[in-house]
């Protein structure tokens, strides 16, 4: 992007506070971002060697129900990696390859697990979630946000609520939406907006899951690229 404010990728491993500090501290920055706005950029947390979904048992709450569109197998860590891996090209390429990023994603139903910011998360059409487990991250990402998620009904959101209520503000929800606002251009922060949600399950977040902030342990070196982010569990230092 225009400046190293908002490039992606692996260059700058500057850490803001919301990944170094304490999880309440990067809880009051995260509260502090969606003030300003979804949409809004400063720094992010990175890619470390990608782990499976954790398979703790969920809390389900109400049967998947069927969306409008086929669900799209590929998870918010693949488009992290899209989104890495777009500006990873000469400058003049980078409008043509964010074009095709957005393409790739843009108006396509997925079933993503993210973290709940329950203080954000008051209604039905207006639910901010944390994307991301930090921990999956190798390197340190130059782009944040707090994805927007709009039930399709008040139910939705109710069942979500009721199945969350044990978790507090631990709450990992999974649920399927459509991707119908994708921001992902030069110079702009980057957003997303989910639509049309149907809540699946509810658990709570795993001990080894830092949705909030950067754990506390050295980084993974050597280059990066795709394998680093697809790395099994084992390869994880």
């Amino acid at each position: 992007m225009n400046g190293s404010r908002h490039r992606f990728g692996p260059r700058s491993l500057r850490t803001s506070p919301a990944c170094a500090g304490s999880g309440a501290a990067a809880f009051s920055a995260l509260l502090l971002l969606a003030a300003c706005g979804s949409r809004r950029s400063d720094e992010a947390p990175g890619p470390r060697g990608l782990r499976p979904s954790p398979t703790s048992s969920a809390t389900p709450s109400s049967p998947a129900t069927a969306g409008p569109l086929p669900i799209d197998p590929r998870d918010q860590y693949a488009l992290a990696n899209a989104m890495i891996e777009g500006q990873q090209v000469d400058p003049d390429e980078q409008p043509a390859s964010f074009a095709r990023v957005h393409g790739s994603w843009a108006g396509k139903r997925y079933r993503w697990s993210m973290m709940r910011i329950e203080p954000l998360c008051r209604s039905a059409d207006d639910c901010l979630v944390a994307p991301f487990d930090l921990g999956r991250f190798a390197f340190p990402l130059d782009f944040s946000f707090l994805p927007r998620v709009a039930f399709s009904s008040e139910q939705h959101a109710a069942h979500m609520r009721d199945a969350c209520a044990p978790h507090g503000l631990e709450c990992v929800v999974t649920f399927e939406a459509t991707l119908s606002d994708f921001q992902f251009e030069l110079g702009i922060p980057p957003g997303l907006t989910l639509t049309d949600a149907h809540f699946v399950s509810a658990r709570r977040r795993n001990a080894d899951e830092y949705f909030l902030s950067r754990p506390r342990r050295p980084l993974a070196s050597g280059p990066f690229t795709r394998h680093s982010l697809g790395a099994p569990p084992e390869a994880r230092p």
